[in-house]
């Protein structure tokens, strides 16, 4: 791990001194802190480090294996590309049903809506026909 300044300590001294701590005990808090996260903490720097190392130690196990990780990295790619085309494809005949079921409802719609009319012009007209027998037995 790099020694490289995790937090302010001079900034979080003079807020325990501010709050009334004495400066000898500020002082030893802020040792503590520091210390604490200087051995428990990963910088920036030290993942980039790291990942650096283990890809060159990824890079010479491939070595060694005579390219295999890169063979196995190309399978997956050609597996990933038809996966996307199989998607794909069923992406298109799920689209096509459903269009073709869009079609379907709007016309059962259409047909059920014009029953619905022919039912209540015949209802509208027996109502008239009724009305007017029931005028002619009272005159």
């Amino acid at each position: 791990m790099t020694a490289q300044p995790l937090f302010d300590t001079a900034r979080f001294r003079d807020r325990l001194t501010a709050s009334g701590m004495p400066e000898v005990q500020a002082r030893a808090v802020t040792e503590g802190f520091d210390e604490a996260l200087r051995g428990a903490t990963a910088t920036k720097t030290d993942v980039e480090t790291l990942g650096a190392t283990l890809g060159g130690r990824i890079d010479a196990l491939n070595a060694a294996l005579g390219g295999r990780i890169d063979a196995l990295d190309a399978k997956i790619d050609a597996v990933e590309v038809r996966l996307d085309a199989k998607i794909e494809s069923v992406e298109e005949r799920l689209g096509a049903r459903i269009s073709l079921l869009d079609e379907s409802i709007g016309r059962r719609l259409a047909e059920s809506q014009a029953n619905q009319l022919k039912w209540f012009v015949a209802s509208l007209f027996g109502a008239l026909g009724l009305l007017f027998a029931a005028l002619k037995l009272f005159p």
